[in-house]
C-alpha cells in the first residue's frame, strides 16, 4: 500500500512538472515588437534614443535589459537603458530611454548605418515569480547626416551673359563706382574750365 501511494505521488509530480514545462513553451519573452527612434541623426551630436517595447505575447513579461549597438562600435560596446526592470502585461508597451549616445564625427555620412537592439526579458516562472531571461536581437538602421551641408554646385560666373552690367549689387562696389563717377565728372569740369580761360 505504501508503495502504491509513493508511486501515485511520483506520477502526479511528474505529470505536474510535465504540464508546467509544456505550458511555458507557449509563452516566450521574445514575443515583443520593438521600435527605435530617432531614425536620422547628425554626426557629432549626442542623442537620447527611445526604444519602445510592446508585449505581443499572451502573458506578462519582465524586461530586465534594453541596449542598442551601432556598426561604428566594436561588438562589446553599446548603450543601455537605466529604466529597467519593467513588467509589461500582455498588449502593454513601454518606452525605454537611452541617454548620451554619441554620434562620432568622421563616420560615413549621408548613408544608413546598421543598429542592433537587444532586449532581455523573463516569462512568469514555474517555481519562482520569473523564469530564465531570454535575449532577443532586433536589427535596424539609422541615417547619419553630415554636420556641414553637402557642397552645392553653382552656375559659372560668366559676365558676358550679364546683359552688359558689371555691378555685382554689393553696397561697397556701388559706393566706389559712385565716387569714381563723381571724380571723373569733376575732372572733366576742371579741364573744360581751363580751356575756356
Amino acid at each position: 500500500m505504501k508503495m502504491t501511494n509513493t508511486l501515485t505521488a511520483v506520477l502526479l509530480v511528474g505529470m505536474l512538472l510535465g504540464s508546467s514545462f509544456l505550458a511555458t513553451e507557449n509563452v516566450r519573452a521574445g514575443d515583443a515588437s520593438v521600435s527605435v527612434g530617432p531614425t536620422s541623426v547628425t554626426e557629432g551630436d549626442t542623442i537620447t534614443f527611445s526604444v519602445t517595447v510592446k508585449n505581443t505575447g499572451s502573458d506578462s513579461m519582465k524586461i530586465t535589459w534594453v541596449a542598442i549597438q551601432f556598426d561604428w562600435l566594436s561588438e562589446d560596446q553599446g548603450y543601455s537603458s537605466e529604466d529597467v526592470p519593467q513588467i509589461l502585461a500582455s498588449g502593454a508597451s513601454y518606452t525605454f530611454r537611452i541617454y548620451g549616445v554619441m554620434i562620432p564625427s568622421g563616420i560615413s555620412t549621408h548613408t544608413s548605418h546598421s543598429t542592433k537592439t537587444v532586449v532581455s526579458a523573463s516569462d512568469p516562472g514555474i517555481f519562482s515569480e520569473w523564469g530564465d531571461e531570454y535575449d532577443t536581437e532586433y536589427s535596424g538602421s539609422i541615417l547619419v547626416e553630415s554636420a556641414s551641408p553637402p557642397p552645392t554646385t553653382s552656375p559659372s560666373d560668366d559676365s558676358s551673359s550679364d546683359s552688359g552690367s558689371s555691378d555685382n549689387g554689393s553696397p561697397g562696389f556701388t559706393a566706389i563706382t559712385a565716387i569714381g563717377a563723381v571724380g571723373i565728372i569733376s575732372l572733366i569740369a576742371i579741364m573744360r574750365k581751363k580751356r575756356v580761360m
